[in-house]
């Protein structure tokens, strides 16, 4: 899993955040293109079949649809305008500084994961530098699973950081995986005195309480 992180430089990084926010532009961009195209057919059947109901439910999901997009979009244009400014640099330190620290801890990641990068002293999902988060930083942790027809096919470690902000990092299913997220929160917990566990009301409270500002 070292590959591509253990020459890693703030330069390579700021690139690849770069790109990614235009795609998520490009992308959320298409997705309102495409719910405004719904938009005429749900017209249509309004029009045309008097499904009053059915109409006003799906014109009411495109314009839920096309709020998240713009606020993504938003979001994403906000990086794009100081890229080493993001949050993740005002947050945890310069690219030079994420940059030496991922090389680093990526010569021997805590777990063999695809998806999901456990470091030395940080955690994020690979290739994603935006959600990079140290393990100084960890408040709060617990499990999510997610299931389909009732069928678990997903599960993943959520992760709040000192500022309030969470992260879902992904794991893999079956036996031969079932204790790499438990290997991964145990080596969090060991250098995040402050973390918390577990999906409660009072954790979700207690974390909003003592975020700190950007």
């Amino acid at each position: 899993m070292a590959v591509g992180y253990t020459d890693l430089t703030g330069e390579q990084i700021i690139r690849k955040v770069r790109r990614q926010n235009r795609g998520t532009v490009v992308k959320c961009s298409l997705i309102i293109l495409a719910a405004l195209a719904f938009t005429v057919g749900i017209v249509w059947i309004i029009r045309e079949e008097q499904r009053y109901l059915l109409g006003f439910c799906g014109i009411l999901l495109v314009a839920l649809v096309i709020v998240w997009m713009l606020q993504s979009i938003s979001k994403a244009l906000g990086v794009l305008r100081d890229v080493p400014a993001a949050p993740v640099f005002r947050k945890f330190g310069s690219p030079e500084t994420i940059a030496a620290r991922i090389a680093n801890g990526a010569d021997s990641p805590l777990i063999p994961s695809r998806t999901t990068l456990v470091g030395d002293s940080f955690i994020m999902k690979h290739g994603d530098f935006e959600t990079y988060i140290p393990f100084e930083s960890v408040r709060l942790m617990y499990r999510k699973e997610h299931s389909t027809n009732g069928i678990k096919d997903s599960i993943f470690l959520v992760v709040y950081d000192e500022f309030g902000d969470s992260v879902d990092y992904p794991f893999k299913l079956g036996k031969k995986h079932a204790d790499e997220m438990r290997i991964a929160a145990e080596e969090i917990a060991k250098h995040a005195p402050d973390c918390r566990f577990g999906y409660t009301k009072e954790n979700l409270e207690w974390v909003k309480s003592v975020a700190r500002k950007l």
